[in-house]
Formats: structure tokens, sequence, C-alpha cells
């Protein structure tokens, strides 16, 4: 089971722990099921009508409230030019604003325990590097479409800002600052949503920001940096005539999994699939990346520390309540393998053993976008993938 099978088992406990039971019954006894008389299907067919309206109001709501995000819009962004000049070094905490004892620790006796800290290095960090990857990472569906080998990329993430955008074309868009690197010559990566707020006849839910069409970067990769892509070694026979049946190699280039899809013009497409210890998995797959994009603008920008330092409630162990025995134990390996593959890139560069993958020329990214949104209004919750 994977690191991230085991977590998403690990919330449902403890969802059903919450709600006092330990079990879920599979389905009611049918005695107990609706049954649709002509009656009962005509007050079912009322309550439609009744759902429809609900569905416009949300839709309003919702078209209310993105007016709203963008009024409040400048002073949050004014917070986070205070954070973003913190982590990048451009900024200093003085003493007096770096005092914060809400998290101090005590021991039985209650005395104040000092917090483990790593040495300070020669010469001294600058800001707080990674501090974007570890946020991205610690979230579960974002992590979702990182690839080990985006590691690397991310590293260099220096900012992600929100832009909302009102008036005739309503929606947001996520630009992602990069400081100078070896894999692409761009310094700000961005994807552009757009919203539809309207409901169509018929419906009997509202769909919050749907994502109507998106706009993303092409990203000017340096030659064999494309993570988006790879080269496979392939051997083809010689079927009739002369030297038939003779052997030769040769090297194609094929898309793979990488988070910077997210950037693709267009719309996300379930893009050619690939062969895994699993199965075939789609190399772009739309709903996880719109999942992805609507959890950076709704929870990481907000609470980018939060994240970074994995204290976002999906990954704090305190939220994690005790379960019966006979459930399968929780085995925290596979995500230190996996957090490992972080720390890894604070030590000394070393060159990456390829196997049978030569370098190859780099290219645009591929696939496209989609979209997907949560409903925090009154009345319902909702989602959306765009297409």
């Amino acid at each position: 089971m994977s690191a991230q099978e085991q977590l998403q088992q690990m919330l449902m406990q403890q969802m059903m722990a919450q709600q006092g039971g330990g079990h879920m019954i599979p389905e009611l006894p049918e005695e107990l099921a609706l049954t649709l008389t002509p009656s009962v299907d005509k007050r079912v067919r009322y309550l439609r009508n009744v759902q429809h309206e609900h569905a416009k109001l949300q839709a309003e709501f919702r078209k209310a409230y993105h007016a709203l995000e963008v009024q409040w819009a400048a002073k949050f962004n004014a917070i986070y030019e205070k954070r973003a000049a913190c982590v990048t070094g451009t900024y200093e905490p003085k003493d007096e604003e770096s005092k914060w004892d809400h998290d101090e620790e005590e021991d039985e006796e209650g005395n104040k325990v000092e917090p483990e800290l790593a040495p300070e290095p020669t010469p001294a960090l600058t800001g707080i590097p990674n501090f974007w990857l570890n946020a991205l990472f610690h979230d579960p569906s974002i992590n979702e479409i990182i690839e080990e080998h985006d590691l690397a990329v991310l590293k260099f993430l220096k900012d992600i800002k929100c832009e909302l955008i009102d008036g005739e074309r309503k929606g947001f868009r996520l630009s992602f600052a990069f400081d100078k690197n070896e894999f692409f010559t761009n310094e700000v990566l961005t994807k552009t949503f757009d919203f539809d707020f309207e409901v169509e006849e018929g419906s009997d839910h509202f769909d919050f920001e749907t994502v109507s069409g998106a706009e993303g970067t092409i990203i000017n990769w340096n030659e064999g940096k494309n993570t988006c892509e790879q080269q496979i070694k392939k051997k083809q026979r010689k079927k009739g005539g002369k030297g038939a049946g003779k052997t030769r190699t040769v090297f194609k280039t094929v898309p793979q999994r990488s988070f910077f899809h997210l950037f693709a013009e267009g719309d996300w497409e379930n893009e050619e699939e690939e062969e895994g210890e699993e199965g075939s998995q789609p190399v772009v797959d739309g709903v996880a990346f719109g999942d992805a994009a609507t959890q950076i603008k709704e929870e990481v920008i907000p609470n980018a520390l939060l994240f970074a330092l994995g204290e976002n409630d999906a990954y704090g162990d305190e939220d994690y309540d005790d379960y019966d025995e006979e459930d399968e134990d929780y085995d925290e390996d596979d995500d230190d393998n996996a957090q490992g593959a972080i720390e890894e890139l604070h030590e000394d560069d070393e060159e990456e053993e390829e196997e049978e993958k030569p370098k190859g020329k780099g290219g645009k990214s591929r696939g496209g976008a989609g979209g997907h949104g949560h409903s925090h209004g009154p009345g319902g919750h909702g989602h959306s993938h765009g297409g």
C-alpha cells in the first residue's frame, strides 16, 4: 500500500471514529430504502425543482463571494509580500518580531523544553530554503502529481501568488516564481483559470468554480532537462528483405508524469498511458491537476507556513485517533522514504545514474487545463472538473 493510500485510509478511519462508529454499513435493508411510488416520485420531482433553485442561489452566492475576495485581495497580498520577503531572504526579522511563545513545550515539572534545532551551517542559510517545495509536498492532493524527478526543480521555487480576475472574465491566475536554475530559462510560470457561474437548465446542483477554459505557459526547457518527457530504449527487428531478422536499438521520446504538466496550454486530457508496477496509468490526470490547482489557491497559499512545516491537519499526528488492532497498521516507512527524497536536496549535488536513458532535447511541456473547485459557502459543497 502506497503512502498516499495509507494516508487516505487513516483519514477515513478518523472520520468514522469521529462519527462514533468503527465500521460502515454497506447498504440499507430493502425495507428502509426509498420506494418511488407514483405519489412519492411526484414529490421527488418537485424537490428537484427546489434543488435547482438552490443551485442557482448558490451560484449567485459564489459570484458575490468572488467579488468580495477581489475587494480584500490587496490586504491579503500585503501579508503575502511580508512572507515572501522573509522566505527569500530579502528581509531579516528583528528579534522582537520573532517572538512566538504559543507553541512552547514543557516537561512534567513544567520546565520549558527547548526545541531541537539543526546546527547553523557556514555560510548561514539565506531565507528559508525549500519552503514552497515542502508546502506543496505536504498537501496530499498536490503530492499526488509531484514525481521524484520534479523535486530537484521545485527546490528553486521561491514564491507562489494567486491573482484574482474580475470583470467580464472571472477566475484566477497562479504564478510560480523560480530562482535561476539549470532546468528552464523562465523566471515565472503561470496558469490561468476561468470560472463559469452558470447553472444549466435541468441541473440539480452547482459545481463551484467550474473551469471553462485555461491558459498556461510554454516552458523553455534546457536541453535534456524536461521533466515532462523521457527517452526510452527500444529494440526493433527487421521484418523482411536484406538483413531480415537483424535488430537495432532506437530511442523514443515519450511523455512522463510530472508536476510541470500543470502549466500546459489548453485542457488537461488524460494523455497517453504508461505501464508501471501497478498497471497502466495516465501521464496527465486532468482531475488530479484540477484538484491540485484549486487546493493551491484555497489552502496552500493562505496557509503556506503550516504546510511547509507539515502542520496542516491532514498530516498532523495529533489528529489521528486510535483504531482497532485488527485494522492494517500504518507504516511510516513509505512517507519517510518520500520525505527523504526532499532532505537529499540539502546535500551536495551528486551525479545521477541513468540506466539506458541518454539525455534528450528540451521541449514544451505537455498537457492542458481543467478545473476543480470546493464550495465553502452556506448550503453545500461542490466539485467541478471542467475541460
